[in-house]
C-alpha cells in the first residue's frame, strides 16, 4: 500500500512538469534567408525581409526576426508594419546597406520604417550601413532616416 500511495505521489508530482513543458512557447526564429535572402551585397532582398517579418509577426510565443551573420544584405526602403501576436525581436547580426543617393528614389522620408508593434527589442553586434557617404556632397537633400 505504502508503494502504491509513493508512486502515485510521485506521477502527481511529474506529471505538471509534462503538461507545462508541451504547453511552454518557445522563441521562434524566422530567419531572412529562409525567405529567399541572398546575402550576397548585390541582390535587394528587401522582399524576403517583409515576409520573413510577415511569418515571425503572426507567429505565437515570442519571434526572432534573424539577420544572420556572414552576409551582406542589400536592402531598399522598407516598412515593417504590425500589430504583431506578441513580442518581436529583431537579431540583427549581419549587415544591412542602404542604395546609394542615386538609386533611392524618391521617396527619401525612411530607410527602414517599423511601425505599430508592442515589445520590439533589436539587438547583436550588426551593421547599418545608411550608405551615407553618397549623400555627403548634397548638403540641402532631404536624407533618409531608420
Amino acid at each position: 500500500m505504502q508503494s502504491l500511495i509513493t508512486c502515485v505521489l510521485v506521477i502527481a508530482f511529474i506529471l505538471p512538469c509534462f503538461c507545462y513543458e508541451s504547453n511552454f512557447r518557445t522563441n521562434s526564429a524566422y530567419s531572412v534567408i529562409d525567405y529567399g535572402a541572398k546575402g550576397d551585397g548585390k541582390t535587394d532582398d528587401s522582399q524576403a525581409f517583409v515576409k520573413a517579418f510577415q511569418s515571425a509577426c503572426k507567429a505565437q510565443g515570442t519571434a526572432s526576426l534573424v539577420i544572420p551573420s556572414n552576409h551582406v544584405f542589400f536592402v531598399s526602403p522598407l516598412t515593417l508594419k504590425g500589430p504583431c501576436s506578441s513580442s518581436l525581436q529583431i537579431q540583427l547580426q549581419g549587415k544591412m546597406f542602404a542604395p546609394s543617393k542615386s538609386a533611392f528614389g524618391q521617396y527619401r522620408y525612411t530607410w527602414i520604417l517599423i511601425t505599430n508593434i508592442n515589445g520590439l527589442t533589436v539587438n547583436g553586434n550588426g551593421v547599418l550601413d545608411g550608405s551615407g557617404s553618397t549623400w555627403w556632397p548634397c548638403k540641402n537633400c532631404q536624407r533618409p532616416s531608420v
